[in-house]
């Protein structure tokens, strides 16, 4: 580190900077700022408690005080675990000048935006914790997901809390903005926090088995997954391979879909990005550049005529003790609103989801327990040793039971061919009613359960349950979104499942229900 005109900034590509190039730089960047106000990807942006910060940052540089801004105006609902200070905010706001200064504003279509950034992802110099080492440990280097999103403009403000190392349903040291008495969901509830009670308007996360959905269902905002191996992982703590993903919570559509666009694409850093991710990105291009186009039904035309989208009957699922009465209610809703938007429903039986789920968290088990064990000693804890046997005692009693299931199940069940037989089953199911191919999309409800509150009864129930309709997704590696339904006594949500690789065509769709919703 070294110290410029009482600024402390890294020494890597930095320089002096005097007091009339700090002025200049804080100028141009609040100036250029404003040509955004009103875009999509910037709605309310400015009134965010996020850009708030970051402008109480560099008016404090501007007049070169020594204390750092308050960082309370942030965390009124304890979502963050890190604040970035107000050198590292100027940091990035000269970086992004500079870009504009070479003529590249219009290749930051996210200039300024404040975005929140999950703790299990890894931003250079800054501390990494995965929601629960306590070590000293700081990154050498940034997740490309975040590095291409830094190349459109972003402004990391802070990383948020989560479950610890990404395991459970739900984030427990976070307040939900609709009301302390709900949970908001897990693990990437810091996140979804974050975005609902108004810090930031797009943050980003991980998704394993709907680490980013449930928790924007919770939180009121959309939550997207993207098909497997099309966004970068470098730089992301793994959970499961098999199943992790970069992840998007955001207030609307559009910003998601900017973020997707910004960070599709090939990755040789990554072994399980997929070659066709080059192709799709041109795809997503399409659509961003089209992103203007009329979706409200207008004078009777009617924006998903010739779309067949699959549902399970509300009833039934309900009858399985799959849903509650009013996520029943609520899907009634989606299904009577899809239909006058001109989509053919099909309906297609209930899958045996139960089963699904459970064999989806043995799988991970196994996976979660040997990932774990790279955490136990220093940089990522204090010690310089720590035994495994104490490293487990100090860990959250749900990341325990999740460790210690590996085992238990490894013996009781051949794990591997159970899951394969399963996952066999749903690929024949898909096959049969013929969804993502000629039915184009799957509907279904985002969790079990609406909203539920945190007491006795929620703390005794299994809360994996939650997730029955979330595994599905990383089960068969297809991209999803959760979309919040805001016209009801209580926020509620719906899922829309795409095809492989077919994002494109998912925020396309999601576009039209977002603009229709109150139909």
């Amino acid at each position: 580190m070294i110290k410029c005109n009482g600024i402390n900034v890294h020494a890597e590509g930095t320089k002096d900077y005097s007091k009339s190039q700090i002025q200049e730089y804080v100028k141009e960047f609040l100036n250029h700022s404003n040509k955004y106000i009103g875009k999509v990807t910037h709605e309310s942006f400015k009134e965010t408690s996020g850009w708030e910060y970051i402008v109480k940052c560099l008016k404090s540089i501007q007049k070169e005080e020594k204390n750092e801004v308050d960082v309370k105006i942030l965390n009124k609902y304890e979502a963050y675990c890190y604040v970035l200070n107000k050198n590292e905010i100027f940091e990035q706001v000269v970086r992004i000048v500079e870009r504009l200064r070479k003529g590249e504003g219009e290749k930051m279509k996210l200039f300024g935006l404040p975005v929140a950034v999950k703790d299990n992802l890894t931003i250079k110099y800054i501390p990494f914790s995965n929601g629960a080492t306590k070590g000293p440990y700081r990154s050498s280097y940034t997740a490309t997901s975040l590095k291409n999103l830094m190349e459109q403009g972003i402004i990391v403000v802070g990383k948020t809390k989560l479950n610890g190392f990404g395991v459970g349903s739900n984030t427990t040291d976070v307040i939900n903005p609709l009301g302390e008495e709900y949970i908001v969901g897990g693990s990437s509830g810091g996140s979804a926090v974050a975005v609902s009670g108004n810090t930031v308007t797009c943050a980003v996360g991980t998704d394993t088995g709907g680490s980013v959905r449930c928790p924007a269902a919770f939180a009121a905002t959309v939550g997207y997954r993207p098909s497997y191996g099309a966004i970068s992982r470098y730089g992301m703590s793994e959970m499961c391979g098999a199943f992790d993903t970069i992840g998007y919570i955001t207030n609307n559509v559009e910003q998601a879909m900017i973020m997707a666009y910004a960070t599709i694409g090939w990755d040789k850093k990554d072994m399980n990005m997929r070659p066709e991710a080059d192709e799709l990105k041109k795809k997503m291009a399409e659509v961003v550049n089209r992103a203007s186009t009329a979706t409200r039904m207008i004078n009777g035309w009617k924006p998903l005529e010739k779309v067949r989208i699959a549902m399970f009957d509300a009833q039934e699922i309900c009858n399985l003790g799959y849903i509650d009465e009013e996520n029943k209610k609520n899907m009634e809703n989606v299904e009577k609103i899809t239909k006058k938007l001109g989509a053919e429903v099909v309906k297609v039986e209930a899958l045996k989801l139960r089963e699904c789920t459970a064999l989806y968290y043995v799988k991970t088990a196994k996976n979660v327990a040997t990932n774990i064990r790279r955490f136990k000693n220093y940089p990522y804890q204090n010690k310089k040793d720590c035994e495994l046997e104490e490293f487990l005692l100090n860990l959250d009693p749900r990341i325990r039971e999740r460790f210690l299931l590996e085992y238990v199940k490894e013996v009781e069940f051949e794990v591997e061919k159970l899951f394969e037989d399963k996952k066999k089953e749903l690929i024949e199911w898909v096959e049969k009613n013929k969804i993502f191919k000629e039915v184009e999309f799957l509907i279904t409800p985002t969790t079990s359960e609406v909203l539920p509150l945190k007491n006795e009864d929620y703390q005794s129930r299994n809360m994996y349950m939650l997730d029955i309709f979330e595994t599905v997704a990383p089960i068969l590696g297809v991209c999803s979104i959760t979309l919040p339904m805001r016209n009801g006594k209580r926020p509620n949500a719906f899922q829309i499942t795409g095809g492989y690789l077919q994002d494109h065509r998912l925020f396309e769709i999601s576009r039209i229900y977002e603009e229709n919703m109150s139909i």
